[in-house]
């Protein structure tokens, strides 16, 4: 019995590693989400250069207190594309109206591309734990990396370049 227990456990690790290294080819690019200013972002806008998405809060205190570098990011030239995405409604987020109204009073983050998640794209699709969670995409849009927690500019960028190089 110990021993059909170590070989099960076993397989089931080799399985949980597999699972957590590679790229992941994601569907969720035919979906399109209203940014803050309710324009229409289709998310295929995304295959052909690497990108990152920051999921986040307003309620998180370090979302908000990174905010400002993601800002400064976004306004960079480094050929690839930096978003943001919250889920209005969920999770204890404000909702859709409540939320754009907050975020375009906040005169510090002009820059930014802030989506709203009305769709459940983030529970559906990216299984989020943590706010903020960085997703990296490929020029492709398969996520090749994901980051719980906060990074600064450097560490984006530094991912970014490390997938562009493949």
């Amino acid at each position: 019995m110990k021993k059909v227990f170590m070989m099960f456990f076993a397989s089931v690790m080799f399985l949980a590693g597999c699972t957590a290294t590679g790229a992941q080819d994601v569907p969720w690019t035919d979906e399109s989400l209203k940014d803050v200013n309710a324009n229409e972002f289709i998310l295929s806008d995304l295959k052909g250069k690497p990108t990152v998405i920051k999921v986040w809060a307003s309620w998180c205190s370090i979302c908000l207190s990174g905010l400002r570098q993601y800002n400064e990011l976004s306004a960079m030239d480094i050929d690839a594309n930096v978003i943001s995405i919250v889920e209005p409604g969920r999770g204890g987020e404000m909702n859709e109206e409540d939320f754009s109204k907050w975020f375009l009073s906040l005169d510090d983050y002009k820059d930014m591309t802030v989506l709203l998640d009305t769709i459940d794209l983030i529970k559906n699709e990216f299984g989020v734990r943590a706010y903020p969670t960085y997703f990296y995409l490929d020029a492709d849009a398969n996520i090749v990396k994901i980051h719980p927690g906060h990074q600064d500019n450097d560490e984006i960028i530094q991912a970014l370049e490390s997938i562009r190089e493949g």
